[in-house]
């Protein structure tokens, strides 16, 4: 997240080439993977807190969480098939769907209407459209979930971390990874 150019969309398809090993494999994720059982418990109760799952709590056990935040990767993962299967012209959205839509991909808080737009067009390419590509040319396996729960987590960070965010500790100490790396 630290790397030059690692903000907005293209950070978002720099994090998925460096996970692409992850993502795609050879043979059929198993269920700890598609389960995220591999994905650090803080980071499956931050998205889902961020996510607002039912009973994201601290006192919740993180299989729990886990469970509530796979159950929204379910929702997301049907809406976006939806999207990109019957072609929806997105730039149709009204701008309360358009919000609605981003806000459930965690994209960002405070961003234009075209940048709104450009970041569900980038969502939809990458957890859809290159996949279904990439499965077609290859016998590889997608990992949606780990796919989706990277982007999410990503969206969180870019978006806090953006000048018009309304938190400013948080956009303080992810700017100062952003000025450390760049000497």
């Amino acid at each position: 997240l630290a790397a030059d150019g690692a903000r907005g969309t293209k950070g978002a398809e720099l994090l998925m080439k460096v996970l692409e090993d992850e993502i795609y494999t050879k043979e059929e994720p198993k269920k700890d993977r598609t389960a995220l059982v591999i994905v650090p418990g803080a980071i499956i109760k931050g998205v889902g807190r961020a996510l607002d799952a039912p009973s994201s709590t601290s006192f919740l056990p993180n299989f729990i969480t886990r469970g509530k935040v796979l159950n929204c990767l379910t929702q997301l993962t049907a809406a976006d098939e939806f999207l990109v299967n019957q072609n929806i012209d997105l730039g149709t959205l009204s701008p309360e769907l358009l919000q609605d839509a981003c806000n459930k991909r965690l994209i960002g808080p405070g961003k234009s209407n075209q940048e709104m737009l450009d970041g569900l067009y980038s969502w939809l390419d990458l957890s859809v459209k290159q996949p279904c590509k990439k499965k077609s040319n290859t016998d590889l396996h997608y990992n949606g979930n780990l796919a989706r729960i990277a982007l999410l987590a990503y969206n969180a960070v870019d978006s806090a971390r953006d000048l018009r965010a309304s938190s400013f500790l948080p956009r303080l100490m992810f700017q100062g990874q952003l000025y450390s790396t760049a000497k």
